[in-house]
């Protein structure tokens, strides 16, 4: 009987998460939301060139409504008191729900955080996904991407959000473990953004390049938060516009010369 029970309530709590879908899933198996499951990579299984495959599946889209509501009362509370006041009975009393619902939904702290970092990172990706996917490769959408970055940077709920959970994701084993999966699909949503995703790139380059983009907007938005008031974002975004360009042009050539596209191409800034 003990074992049938556990059976149901896996069945049960699945379902749940799906909004109400029936999953099976074995008994002991990870479970989506939980803490210590891997959701699938955001986009995986995708492929095609950057008008294709610049689409992010949004890892809580089938999650029910209370796990929802949770996730923003969640973020209320980091932005508000900061992550020193996240606790289940915290959240539960923001989000007007019992604090048993959310380790229903999340298994427990680390659970809730995980679907959380998911969910802040799939967000700030949608929107440069929806403008960059029509835009042609080369200057245009290197100019499109920077300006989503832009606006990006100067989210600072967003940031306040980010850089408040780091320090916790740092600590605990399996979250760095995610937090690196959404950083390498973060890291192809800007490749294929700029039309230079080569999944065979041996030399690495294509993904320095990624971390590049990502570290200066990072520090944008750090300096940002830090900063007096008068930290001028849009003359350090077209400064760094007027580096990266030229770079990715002599890349996208390269490309379609059906040249190695790391040869001969120097780094962002670097004179040919």
């Amino acid at each position: 009987m003990a074992t049938r029970g556990r059976n149901e309530r896996t069945t049960s709590v699945t379902a749940a998460r799906k909004g109400g879908r029936r999953v099976t899933t074995k008994p002991g198996a990870a479970k989506p939301g939980a803490a210590g499951a891997t959701a699938p990579r955001p986009g995986a299984g995708e492929a095609g060139d950057a008008g294709e495959n610049l689409r992010p599946v949004d890892p809580l889209s089938e999650l029910a409504p209370p796990a929802k509501r949770i996730l923003k009362a969640a973020r209320k509370v980091i932005v508000k008191e900061g992550y020193g006041a996240l606790s289940l009975q915290t959240v539960a009393d923001e989000a007007g729900e019992l604090k048993s619902t959310i380790a229903y939904y999340f298994g427990d702290k680390a659970g809730l955080v995980t679907s959380l970092v998911e969910s802040l990172i799939h967000d700030t990706n949608v929107n440069a996904v929806k403008v960059l996917a029509s835009v042609p490769e080369g200057p245009e959408r290197v100019r499109e991407l920077l300006k989503v970055q832009r606006q990006i940077a100067g989210a600072q709920d967003y940031w306040r959000l980010l850089f408040g959970l780091l320090p916790e994701i740092r600590k605990d084993k399996k979250l760095r473990g995610r937090f690196a999966e959404l950083l390498h699909w973060y890291y192809e949503i800007v490749l294929k953004s700029l039309g230079i995703w080569d999944e065979n790139d041996e030399s690495g380059e294509s993904k320095l390049v990624a971390s590049l983009v990502l570290a200066v907007l990072e520090g944008f938005a750090l300096q940002a938060e830090l900063a007096p008031d008068g930290y001028d974002l849009d003359a350090r975004f077209a400064l760094w516009e007027s580096i990266l360009t030229p770079y990715i042009e002599r890349r996208v050539d390269a490309k379609q010369g059906g040249c190695d596209g790391g040869s001969g191409g120097g780094s962002p800034g670097q004179a040919t």
